[in-house]
């Protein structure tokens, strides 16, 4: 009994991609013969057309999308391998993260722990972040997980504080300390909804029940605290510490409104011997479930 091949998938995606069967051959350097024969193997195994010749060139049938958008995980699942195996032999941790000072910390520990391994560091948003460890295209990423994703290995590092941001000539600009509620009714600038830090905002407002009076998505901090200043609203933003911004008071929250940091790897059936080693040391050193004090020098999370 024949079966389907990967290979045969392969080549019906490569001849509807290139629209020819000439131009398929030689991007995946075979012989248009042997391209030939193994697509029309497979037309016989599904006993159905794949393949329709038009003025536009070689284009698959509704039976041939269908079994291309079928194989899609074949092929999802082939280029997650192709990456793995790279990593055997690579001797580059790759690690993504939001903004936070957990990263500095984790870099200074792999350098001193993993000998003759270069580590390469970029700093993106969160769903970036997720959307790369996933992919393979990093190893080791730091951001705040949605509850619902699953297949990774996360453990919460710390917890960051929210903070609000009002001008000086504001009515509770002589306080420390406001409570989520007296948000109701306020203009807030914030940061955009495809933050996750903002999707935890968001959860906040909705579990304390406060509805607010409009809320101004923006994605530059230095923007969010221009406005604020200006009296355009409340500024919101998660952060690492007390940021002295010129003619803005930092306020904090009375509830207990805080973003989790989560390290996040794959589950470690899919990892690499490198990547099971870094995943160790962040486990071994990172201080696991702590809430960050107010303290100086703070950063602001991107994520």
């Amino acid at each position: 009994m024949s079966r389907i091949t990967v290979t045969q998938l392969k080549y019906l995606k490569a001849v509807a991609e290139s629209g020819g069967f000439l131009k398929a051959a030689e991007r995946i350097n075979v012989s248009q013969p042997a391209l030939t024969r193994q697509i029309q193997a497979l037309e016989n195994e599904c006993q159905t057309r794949l393949l329709r010749r038009t003025t536009r060139g070689v284009l698959a049938t509704e039976e041939g999308q269908t079994l291309l958008d079928a194989a899609q995980s074949v092929f999802d699942s082939l280029d997650y391998a192709q990456n793995v195996a790279k990593s055997f032999a690579r001797k580059t941790l790759r690690i993504q993260s939001v903004s936070t000072p957990k990263l500095a910390e984790y870099v200074r520990l792999c350098r001193d722990k993993l000998d003759g391994v270069d580590i390469d560091v970029s700093i993106a948003t969160y769903d970036r972040v997720l959307a790369s460890l996933a992919c393979g295209e990093c190893d080791v990423g730091f951001l705040t997980m949605p509850e619902e994703e699953t297949g990774f290995e996360c453990m919460e590092m710390c917890r960051y504080p929210f903070c609000a941001y009002v001008p000086p000539d504001h009515d509770w600009a002589q306080r420390k300390v406001i409570s989520i509620t007296e948000l109701a009714g306020q203009q807030i600038i914030t940061s955009p909804r495809i933050r996750r830090s903002r999707q935890v905002f968001d959860d906040y407002l909705q579990e304390f029940g406060v509805q607010v009076g409009g809320l101004r998505e923006l994605g530059s901090v230095e923007t969010i605290w221009h406005l604020a200043r200006e009296g355009m609203g409340i500024g919101v933003l998660s952060c690492t510490g007390a940021v002295t911004v010129e003619n803005l008071a930092r306020l904090e929250f009375s509830e207990n409104i805080t973003i989790p940091l989560h390290f996040v790897a794959l589950r470690k059936h899919s990892r690499s011997r490198l990547v099971n080693a870094a995943v160790a040391i962040g486990e071994k050193y990172l201080q696991r479930g702590q809430e960050l004090e107010i303290v100086a020098d703070p950063v602001i999370l991107p994520s």
